[in-house]
C-alpha cells in the first residue's frame, strides 16, 4: 500500500481596498450579488452571495466611501472572482458577512398577482428567466420559459399563483418581490408549474 503526501489546500489571498461604491450588479434572476468599487487603481466588481444583499446595501450605499475586504481567486467568466468578506463604512463600523448563513428552505406565502402589463426578464444569453408583473418577478424554470414564452408574448391578461420569497431571507431583487409560480393563467388557459 502506497501513501501519497497530502496536498495543501490553498488559502485564499485576502485583500483590502478603499474606494467609492459606484453601483450594484445582479445575477440573471435580478438578485443583487455584487458591487462595483472605484479606487485609485481602477474599478473592481466584488461578488457576494445574494442572500447577503440586504446587509451589504445597508453597509455600502451608492457613492459612499468604504473599505472592502475580499478574497481573490482566478475563476469566473472574466478570469477574476473576488468574494466579499467584510465592509467598513465611513464611520469605521465593520460588517462581517461571513457570519450570515444562507436562509433555510421555506415554502413562502401563497400569493396571486395578475395584470395586462408585464415584461419578460432574460439572461445575458437572451434566454427567458422570468416574467415581471405587478411589481413581482415570476421565476420561470427553463422548460416552462421555453414552452410558455411565445404564448405569454401574445397574452391580454396573465394571473400567476405561487409562493412569494420571504423578505427576511436577505435577498434584494431589482424587479421587486420574487414569486415561485405554482400555476399561470394566460387569458383563459391555466398551466400548472412543476
Amino acid at each position: 500500500m502506497s501513501t501519497f503526501p497530502a496536498t495543501a489546500v490553498p488559502v485564499p489571498m485576502v485583500q483590502e481596498i478603499k474606494g467609492v461604491v459606484v453601483k450594484y450588479g445582479n445575477n440573471p434572476h435580478g438578485d443583487i450579488d455584487k458591487l462595483l468599487i472605484a479606487a485609485g487603481s481602477g474599478e473592481i466588481w466584488v461578488h457576494f452571495p445574494p442572500h447577503k444583499a440586504r446587509w451589504v446595501l445597508q453597509a455600502a450605499h451608492p457613492q459612499a466611501t468604504v473599505s472592502v475586504e475580499y478574497t481573490a481567486g482566478i475563476h469566473g467568466k472574466d478570469g477574476n472572482n473576488y468574494e466579499l468578506r467584510k465592509i467598513r463604512d465611513a464611520h469605521n463600523q465593520e460588517f462581517d458577512l461571513s457570519n450570515i448563513a444562507p436562509p433555510l428552505p421555506s415554502r413562502g406565502n401563497d400569493v396571486s398577482v395578475s395584470g395586462s402589463k408585464f415584461y419578460i426578464r432574460k439572461d445575458e444569453g437572451g434566454r427567458t428567466t422570468g416574467l415581471v408583473i405587478g411589481g413581482m418577478l415570476v421565476v420561470l424554470p427553463p422548460h416552462v420559459a421555453d414552452n410558455l414564452t411565445p404564448i405569454i408574448l401574445t397574452a391580454r391578461k396573465i394571473t400567476v399563483k405561487g409562493q412569494q420569497r420571504s423578505d427576511q431571507d436577505g435577498f434584494v431583487n431589482v424587479d421587486g418581490q420574487v414569486l415561485r409560480p405554482s400555476s399561470i393563467t394566460i387569458d383563459s388557459l391555466t398551466y400548472l408549474i412543476q
